[in-house]
């Protein structure tokens, strides 16, 4: 019996890429997703939390040490095999990674588990060049267990704030969006792809950056008003 249960787990297992979820502010977002690590991981599920750059894994970090929820630093390259042995050995705390660790040919060659495997994987921004969470993303289809990836954003995060204006953020309020609440919206969305779209034909030769804000002053000559959509550009 179990042995036929199994089975039919293999055949459904999935790979689900939730619609990007937006707050209006940064603490929303935060909370939002420290919350949905706590919940997972009381569901006795993997949960993989993901950052593209230095100063947003830090500021997770803190977070998770804040809020008393335990969590492992992926100080390795992330493969499927290690991805898993986190699984098995630490389902009880968060894996903490940054997205660039991936090696992606290895996913390929890991047999499947033995047992149902979960992964949650919350990812806490979105990378100015669109292949990059594309690659992410590619990687993950390849695990031979079940996937759940959803992107937790800001209005308030430096790339979104560079891909909309003032206007639609009103816009986003007067359609319901309040403080303290996040959903997903195909407008933001559509938007913020279009801009990546745009980035990615500009951009080149990247430059390294330690946090997103830095990454569109160096790669963009842009910086963003304190506190507002608008953008300018450096001389």
């Amino acid at each position: 019996m179990l042995e036929k249960i199994w089975q039919w787990w293999r055949a459904k297992r999935r790979f689900e890429l939730y619609q990007d979820a937006y707050s209006l502010d940064q603490t929303t977002k935060e909370h939002s997703l420290l919350s949905a690590a706590r919940r997972r991981l009381e569901m006795d599920q993997a949960v993989l939390v993901l950052a593209h750059f230095p100063s947003t894994f830090f500021r997770i970090q803190d977070l998770l040490h804040e809020a008393s929820i335990p969590y492992a630093i992926g100080n390795q390259t992330l493969t499927a095999s290690n991805v898993q042995e986190h699984h098995d050995q630490n389902r009880r705390s968060v894996l903490l990674l940054l997205a660039d660790t991936i090696q992606r040919v290895e996913a390929r060659r890991i047999a499947a588990p033995s047992f149902p495997v979960e992964i949650n994987v919350l990812v806490a921004e979105r990378y100015p060049l669109y292949h990059r969470d594309e690659v992410l993303e590619n990687f993950l289809k390849q695990l031979p267990f079940s996937i759940r990836v959803g992107y937790f954003l800001s209005l308030e995060d430096p790339l979104v704030r560079a891909a909309i204006n003032e206007t639609l953020v009103r816009l986003m309020q007067q359609m319901g969006l309040k403080p303290g609440e996040m959903i997903s919206s195909h407008l933001v969305s559509r938007r913020l792809n279009s801009w990546l779209k745009r980035v990615a034909r500009q951009v080149t030769q990247e430059l390294s950056a330690n946090s997103p804000a830095e990454w569109l002053e160096q790669n963009l000559c842009l910086t963003l008003s304190p506190n507002t959509h608008e953008k300018n550009r450096l001389p």
